[in-house]
């Protein structure tokens, strides 16, 4: 009965993430922090633009046109970001996708005083599918 308690931490060792790596690395900590906030920001921003959208107009049409509006971009510049991660240096390609984010949270930024509907939202789904394949391939 007492040996139960070693092979449930066991077991729990083996099933769960391997954080060594988090333990030894600073620089892997930075890139990983950095992700999770960008993550993060990214999803609030997904969520807090319907609403608003929605709270300012009480349309459904609105919201999902807005959708429409991030989503299009996300499609259409899946592709060219998967050719651009095989063609160009990683790490300018992240920290061009990474500045281009940060671009369109300022136009986001300074969209708020605009009205519902302007031309800011677009712009952060274009640099989300060129991040992703340069990071992780």
């Amino acid at each position: 009965m007492g040996d139960s308690g070693g092979a449930v931490g066991r077991l729990a060792a083996r099933i769960g993430p391997d954080v060594a790596l988090l333990r030894r690395s600073r620089e892997f900590r930075l890139l990983y922090g950095g992700q999770m906030s960008s993550f993060a920001g990214s999803m609030i921003s997904f969520v807090a633009m319907p609403y608003q959208a929605y709270q300012l107009t009480h349309s459904s049409l609105v919201v999902g046109l807005l959708s429409f509006a991030e989503l299009a971009p996300l499609v259409a510049t899946a592709l060219l970001g998967g050719a651009l991660a095989d063609a160009v240096d990683r790490r300018r390609l992240i920290r061009g996708s990474q500045c281009l984010l940060c671009g369109c949270g300022a136009a986001l930024a300074l969209n708020v005083p605009l009205p519902p509907g302007s031309a800011a939202r677009p712009c952060s789904g274009c640099s989300t599918p060129r991040q992703a394949p340069g990071a992780w391939s």
